[in-house]
């Protein structure tokens, strides 16, 4: 809490959640309007975990693959309103979104379905995407084998 002190953000502003079960992580979210993914390193389940409970996050992405996950994920989900370009913007687009509870409102009623409708949020047409890249990575394996064999 002393870091966040030295920013001015006073500690009853702030709330610190202990370890607890599956249902509790996910009950958490009623209180949260929207995440924050963190950086270097970004969240990858805990950035779908919010999305699926109706919580948009704001990310940064940055140069290593771990920092542009949910950048990624917000890009599926056409939510690239959510993508910050550097730090700054981050900050500043965190508090835009913030201030805005009608959109925010309106935006979390429909956050599962709209995840529900994205390859990675229906696990049957997730695996056959990825059964799809992994039998496209093959076939163009095998031609590349073909080719320097000939």
């Amino acid at each position: 809490m002393g870091t966040l002190a030295e920013e001015g953000i006073s500690a009853d502003r702030v709330t610190l959640l202990g370890h607890g079960g599956r249902a509790e992580h996910f009950a958490a979210y009623r209180d949260v309007d929207i995440a924050l993914d963190p950086f270097p390193h970004g969240g990858g389940m805990t950035t779908l975990d919010a999305l699926w409970m109706g919580v948009p996050v704001v990310t940064a992405p940055g140069r290593i693959i771990s920092s542009r996950v949910a950048a990624a994920t917000l890009t599926a989900a056409g939510l690239t309103d959510f993508i910050a370009s550097d730090h700054q913007h981050y900050v500043e687009l965190a508090v835009n979104k913030a201030n805005d509870l009608a959109y925010l409102a309106q935006l979390r009623s429909a956050l599962r379905d709209r995840i529900a409708a994205t390859e990675f949020g229906d696990p049957v047409r997730y695996a056959r995407a990825v059964e799809r890249q992994y039998r496209s990575m093959w076939q163009t394996w095998c031609s590349s084998r073909m080719t320097r064999t000939i």
